[in-house]
């Protein structure tokens, strides 16, 4: 008789070991799926001000960006970072990687508010570390 009252604790253990088995492997896949590990874009600078960096996206078709970002015509980015790292110098012209939340303020033109950081690009398109 006792072998058969263990089985509803056999039968519950099998239950939840095999829920949290498959919310894992949920997880995993969300996780694979998404692929975002942050976002960022690739841009030329075309003025900078005070008030911000006015950028004209560029060579975006393998990055992290949302399409609207990627297809703007120009987007006003903020200077203030939250980085420890120093903002570069900008100049006109200068082709620059942009990290930030992913997020965007719909106005025109599009406007980048909370910036991670800000990095010169080299000739291959590839990131300058900043100083």
């Amino acid at each position: 008789m006792k072998e058969y009252r263990d089985i509803p604790k056999k039968v519950i253990l099998l239950i939840i070991t095999f829920s949290l088995g498959l919310l894992m492997i949920g997880c995993v896949k969300c996780k694979v799926e998404s692929g975002k590990t942050e976002n960022y874009m690739n841009a030329v600078v075309d003025d900078v001000t005070e008030e911000g960096i006015k950028v004209v996206p560029i060579d975006n078709e393998n990055v992290n960006s949302d399409k609207d970002i990627i297809n703007a015509n120009s987007i006003i980015v903020n200077k203030n970072t939250i980085s420890t790292d120093k903002l570069p110098e900008l100049e006109k012209s200068d082709k620059i990687r942009i990290v930030y939340n992913g997020e965007s303020v719909e106005e025109d033109p599009l406007k980048i508010e909370i910036v991670f950081a800000i990095y010169l690009l080299d000739e291959k398109g590839e990131v300058i570390p900043n100083e």
